[in-house]
């Protein structure tokens, strides 16, 4: 009989360290699971604050440009650049976007040396530019 006692304490000693160690192991892993979970959490942050930044930045270049077409639709300003010798256009007068968004070098330069401060590399800038080059070398 003290054999078969034994061999059945032997088992609940054996079962209560395995489930011990058993309970360890999930404890464990949940905290390393919490750990990665917040580390997660705190890498999308940063990525959201960094897009959020960019996002204002664009904003912003927004609301310049939009403050540059209202001034150029402007009826006074329509009124003053147009002249009493308008005629149509000539070829000349005609630029040619490239479909890549480069844009020539030499008319960056010419636009960056009259304006430097409103010139930016953006194509929407470059082509509002373009499409009032020939009113503002009228004006100068």
């Amino acid at each position: 009989m003290t054999t078969a006692f034994s061999r059945e304490l032997n088992l609940y000693r054996f079962s209560a360290l395995a489930l011990g160690v058993l309970i360890m192991a999930v404890s464990a892993a949940g905290a390393l699971g919490l750990v990665w979970m917040r580390q997660q959490i705190s890498n999308s942050a940063k990525v959201t604050a960094t897009i959020e930044k960019e996002l204002h930045v664009v904003e912003r270049e927004n609301v310049r440009l939009a403050t540059h077409i209202a001034k150029a639709h402007n009826p006074e300003v329509l009124v003053a650049r147009a002249s009493s010798d308008l005629k149509p256009r000539s070829s000349a007068q005609v630029v040619w976007m490239p479909a890549t968004g480069a844009f020539p070098k030499t008319f960056i330069a010419e636009t960056k040396q009259r304006n430097p401060d409103a010139v930016s590399e953006s194509p929407l800038s470059i082509s509002f530019d373009l499409a009032l080059l020939n009113a503002r070398s009228s004006t100068e």
